[in-house]
């Protein structure tokens, strides 16, 4: 995997001019690469050109009861959309198939996850966490990590701590921890839920898949008034994945979001439109930031990576 930025993505970005980045790029002395005559840069030059400021949200879950929404493919686009903005992510992959692994082209046989920390009991933290790419790192699955589900509630483990104390000697490295869930309501999805600041629910024109939506939204708000303090409820938001443009069927489930009176307020405006790209680069255990190429699936990528970090609102400050 070799994500980058070109010097275009970089001015629609920023809404200058290429021009003002190409001199943006001299006077910072940034490195930049070349690829078929277009220059771009990479995670440690992004991150001092655009100098974003990430506070809120910190922990992003991704997660819907029902398979195959698109969780994985999500997860492993927007944290490599977000590298490339500056941000050092981690990512967690905390479904036994371990699909996000796999994506991250990482062997999940040759580390330990979860699973082995937890009953080892003699791991550290970074002893589960591996780089891939600069300012990017993941834990990995593999199948064992199903056991968590019997060991959390038979070690009586504290699942509203039971991941703000994993990770406490390095969170303050990384601007943002994304989870990848598995499709299931589990002791272990509840633990990630009760750590995270933000849960974004992916949801695809599907009867089964607004089922899906309905028994997590019932569940995460029980666990709100289980666990969290009333001011502070598990935030919950709806994406909306391979939208289909030329279809009645997307059109509808869209508006049936839009006419439910909560779902409605979750929904992101935005939407990720249907395409094979998505799949065809994971394939290759590539990104698809990797080509410079202008895609769709990067454009609605782009645009719902900036509104999940906030940074919509500093770009237009730092326009004015």
């Amino acid at each position: 995997m070799n994500p980058k930025l070109s010097v275009s993505d970089m001015a629609d970005i920023l809404g200058v001019t290429p021009d003002a980045v190409h001199k943006a790029i001299k006077s910072k002395g940034l490195t930049v690469g070349r690829q078929n005559n277009k220059l771009y840069l990479q995670h440690e030059s992004t991150s001092i050109l655009f100098d974003f400021k990430f506070h809120y949200p910190k922990v992003i879950v991704f997660q819907n009861n029902k398979g195959g929404e698109g969780k994985s493919t999500l997860v492993h686009s927007v944290a490599v959309c977000a590298n490339l903005y500056g941000a050092r992510v981690l990512c967690i992959d905390s479904d036994p198939q371990g699909n996000l692994t796999q994506a991250m082209g990482i062997d999940a046989e040759q580390s330990p996850v979860l699973f082995d920390y937890y009953v080892e009991g003699n791991l550290d933290v970074q002893d589960i966490i591996v780089p891939v790419i600069p300012g990017l790192d993941i834990i990995p699955s593999r199948i064992e990590n199903e056991k968590l589900n019997d060991y959390i509630p038979m070690k009586q483990k504290n699942i509203n701590r039971m991941y703000s104390d994993l990770l406490a000697p390095v969170i303050d490295k990384y601007d943002l921890i994304i989870f990848d869930c598995p499709p299931n309501l589990s002791h272990n999805v509840a633990a990630v839920a009760l750590f995270s600041d933000l849960i974004i629910i992916p949801v695809t024109p599907h009867k089964f898949s607004y089922n899906g939506l309905k028994m997590c939204d019932e569940l995460y708000q029980r666990l709100s008034t289980d666990y969290r303090p009333k001011d502070k409820p598990i935030n919950l938001k709806i994406l909306f994945n391979r939208f289909k443009a030329t279809t009645s069927l997307s059109h509808e489930f869209y508006n049936q979001l839009l006419e439910h009176p909560r779902y409605k307020i979750m929904l992101y405006k935005l939407f990720i439109r249907d395409n094979q790209e998505f799949a065809n680069v994971i394939t290759r255990n590539q990104s698809i930031f990797d080509t410079l190429k202008a895609l769709p699936s990067k454009e609605d990528i782009h645009l719902i990576t900036r509104e999940i970090l906030g940074i919509k609102e500093q770009i237009e400050a730092m326009n004015k």
